[in-house]
């Protein structure tokens, strides 16, 4: 899945007419689920998002995770987050 999820990002999250910033969640083994998110330039600061899920990263790409071991589950939290904030 990691590997999936990393060509994923880097080759078509970004090319997705009419999105210009997005995030894969990627549950893992250990009961949570992991957030990667990436924008393009001068869109959203995705670290800013990524540090309010115990994250961080760089600007365009960053990452952080949720205590939730179902995807949508964590695709919900995020969502109400964005829509809160």
């Amino acid at each position: 899945i990691s590997r999936a999820s990393h060509i994923y990002m880097t080759d078509q999250l970004l090319s997705i007419l009419g999105f210009n910033w997005g995030v894969v969640i990627t549950p893992r083994a250990a009961g949570f689920c992991r957030l990667s998110f990436r924008s393009l330039p001068n869109v959203v600061n995705v670290r800013k998002v990524a540090e309010n899920f115990k994250g961080g990263g760089h600007d365009l790409a960053s990452g952080g995770t949720v205590e939730v071991s179902d995807p949508e589950k964590a695709l919900s939290i995020v969502l109400k987050w964005l829509r809160d904030n």
